[in-house]
């Protein structure tokens, strides 16, 4: 009988990393063993090279076997109605198999049940730690002021249960770039906290597997892989889909990546709201370390419940971010006098700027610039400006990427990249313009940019630092995106700009009509008086 390697050998680089099909690597890690019997007629399809070890028989005597020739009825039976129990997937079921215990987590794919099988250890969480571990994450909750510091509380708890060295969360923006939002570490490795990482370290299908199975465990990331086999029939049978996987082996390109940032060992739990990826808890360990299942459950429960806080912490966010710009508000209600000169000074124009974080600040009044800030050129500022009051003199403009809508964006460098622009009034060129520059020229790096963690010249695989250089590439022309409470902040200035603008007009009209009556009585009295 012919078998069959199902490792996958395709030659993976950086550069076509982002189609490998990391689901069907062929292969696991050597802290268990997999099993996987056809759902019809309980033969095994597919097993690890290391299964020779578990049942002391080689491949050929294990393939294609019934999986009943292995276990005792009883055994047999218990594993074959655990498995049928998809709902208790995530929870493992202790099982003997010789002098040797065994924890089995399955899970189903279309033809098969697969079972993995790992070393049972009395490591773990009883319930009574189970019950602390979850009054310490109330508390958090009650206690935190705000996301970031519920956050922070998550990663140091995570890193008590694990032990890992360090344990950060990921925070993905819309196009899923990444930045190290809290960090618990050992103090003596490199601090990563406020780091920002491109959407292309964590690629598309990983993010998706993430989706699928939240939680990830590399226990060495210097071990050698242990192959899938199958029985090679016609010499075309597939590998299986590792999807649900516990023991699925890495991207080479991974590894790699890991290798150059002295990582020995990894631990990731998915952080997902409304079907969409928000971020990671990610462990990591400068050595080989392996977690048993019931410690990663006790994990992956923190990362649960951060999961149900989100939406609550978010809402609690943007509810400081209102406040503190009311008060913002407020303190440019008191400056502005709704005449003109008052758009004019410094004051008004800073506070003008600062209500929108922004960078700079440009109000276009009767064909004036009023303007605070980091700007271009005069003439190419005038073009901008023009295009705002031309395209969107009647309606609000918002964009953090200026290029997707104005052809002249890339003359202005990174000067000019995210634009909020408020008509004032109705068919004119009046109008505020807030701008903010590119992104990655606002943020900072926690050390030398060009100091590389790899010395190795010939290798070219990423490490932080080169990812970081990447991320910068992949934010150019892009500016940190306004939040919400900041554009009706903006609308509101803006009304109430208009109001006191228009107010003043009119006070200046009806002093001029008063002027000319005044002048027209004068005359008159002077007519009568001649007449006399």
């Amino acid at each position: 009988m012919a078998l069959k390697n199902l490792t996958n050998k395709d030659n993976i680089t950086i550069t076509n990393c982002d189609a490998e099909p990391i689901h069907i690597p062929g292969s696991i890690q050597p802290f268990g063993y997999l099993l996987a019997v056809h759902k019809t007629d309980n033969t095994i399809q597919y097993c690890s090279e290391n299964c020779t070890t578990l049942f002391s028989k080689p491949l050929n005597q294990i393939l294609g076997k019934s999986f009943s020739e292995f276990f005792n009825k009883e055994d047999a039976d218990s594993l074959a109605a655990y498995s049928e129990k998809t709902e208790e997937a995530e929870k493992p079921f202790v099982f003997n198999l010789g002098n040797q215990s065994f924890h089995i987590t399955a899970y189903s794919t279309k033809e098969n049940i697969v079972m993995e099988f790992e070393p049972f250890s009395q490591e773990g969480f009883e319930l009574p730690n189970l019950f602390f571990q979850t009054k310490r994450f109330a508390y958090s909750t009650e206690n935190a002021e705000n996301l970031q510091m519920l956050c922070q509380d998550v990663v140091d708890e995570t890193r008590k249960i694990t032990g890992y060295d360090r344990v950060m969360i990921y925070r993905f923006d819309n196009d899923y770039n990444g930045q190290v939002f809290a960090e618990s570490r050992k103090d003596s490795i490199e601090p990563f906290l406020g780091l920002y990482y491109p959407h292309t370290d964590i690629p598309v299908q990983a993010r998706e597997l993430f989706l699928l199975n939240s939680i990830r465990m590399i226990a060495n990331v210097q071990a050698n892989n242990v192959a899938l086999y199958a029985i090679d029939e016609n010499a075309n049978h597939k590998s299986i889909d590792l999807t649900q996987s516990t023991l699925r082996s890495s991207s080479p390109m991974h590894i790699q990546y890991l290798n150059n940032m002295g990582v020995g060992a990894t631990f990731t739990i998915a952080l997902s709201k409304k079907g969409k990826l928000w971020g990671l808890i990610a462990c990591h360990h400068n050595a080989p370390k392996y977690i048993p299942c019931y410690v990663r459950l006790a994990a992956h429960l923190q990362g649960i419940f951060l999961t149900s806080q989100i939406d609550v912490r978010q809402m609690a966010d943007e509810f400081e971010m209102v406040k503190e710009t009311e008060i913002k508000l407020e303190e440019l209600r008191k400056i502005l006098t709704g005449s003109e000169q008052s758009l004019a000074e410094e004051q008004t124009l800073v506070q003008l700027k600062n209500l929108l974080n922004a960078d700079a600040v440009v109000i276009a009044y009767k064909e004036v610039y009023y303007k605070n800030g980091l700007l271009p050129k005069d003439d190419k500022l005038n073009d901008l400006m023009s295009w705002l009051g031309t395209s969107h003199g009647n309606s609000i403009f918002q964009t953090s990427k200026l290029a997707n809508s104005y052809p002249q964006a890339a003359s202005l460098g990174s000067h000019i990249t995210g634009v909020v622009y408020m008509p004032l009034g109705t068919q004119t060129k009046n109008g505020i313009a807030w701008i903010r520059q590119e992104l990655e020229k606002t943020v900072s790096w926690g050390g030398d940019p060009k100091k590389s963690m790899n010395t190795n010249a010939e290798n070219q695989s990423l490490t932080p630092r080169k990812s970081f250089a990447l991320w910068k590439e992949a934010v150019k022309g892009q500016s940190a995106t306004w939040q919400k409470p900041e554009i009706n902040a903006a609308s509101l200035i803006c009304s109430y700009i208009q109001r006191q603008l228009h107010l003043s007009d009119l006070q200046a009209e009806e002093q001029r009509y008063l002027n000319l009556n005044e002048r027209l009585k004068k005359s008159n009295d002077e007519l009568a008086n001649m007449n006399g």
